[in-house]
């Protein structure tokens, strides 16, 4: 029997060849639904807000950069007090994604001096609201 995955709890889905040499912008924003899953899945007692403004830009090689900034209100316990503690973040960052390659065998090659290997584009499409969950 085949394993499914989860729904992401905020997806925001883009097909990948939709993305050119002009850069796209796109924002995004979980609704209170969307808020009250992540918090459960994360593990935090709230969450108020999470957004984000972001950018994708096709590279050489059929690779794609997505650049971002997104902005997150949440509540947590402290550890010492268990008392709620709000917090609000706010980063930046930037993720390349690119095709799965074609099964060659052998082995893959990584450096541990170099940049993370890019996220692998599944089925097309890259999940924008993922990628800001899982900057979070």
């Amino acid at each position: 029997m085949a394993e499914t995955q989860p729904e992401a709890e905020f997806s925001r889905p883009i097909r990948a060849e939709r993305i050119g040499r002009e850069e796209v912008d796109r924002r995004i924003e979980a609704n209170a639904g969307e808020l009250a899953a992540l918090a459960e899945r994360l593990g935090l007692e709230a969450l108020g807000q999470l957004e984000a403004e972001l950018q994708l830009k096709r590279l050489s090689r059929g690779r794609i950069r997505l650049q971002g900034r997104f902005e997150a209100v949440l509540t947590q316990l402290c550890v010492v007090s268990l008392e709620p503690v709000s917090s609000r973040l706010e980063a930046s960052f930037e993720v390349e994604y690119a095709e799965r390659p074609a099964e060659q065998g052998g082995e893959a090659v990584v450096s541990l001096e170099s940049a993370d290997p890019p996220e692998p584009i599944e089925s097309g499409v890259i999940d924008l609201g993922e990628a800001g969950v899982q900057q979070l």
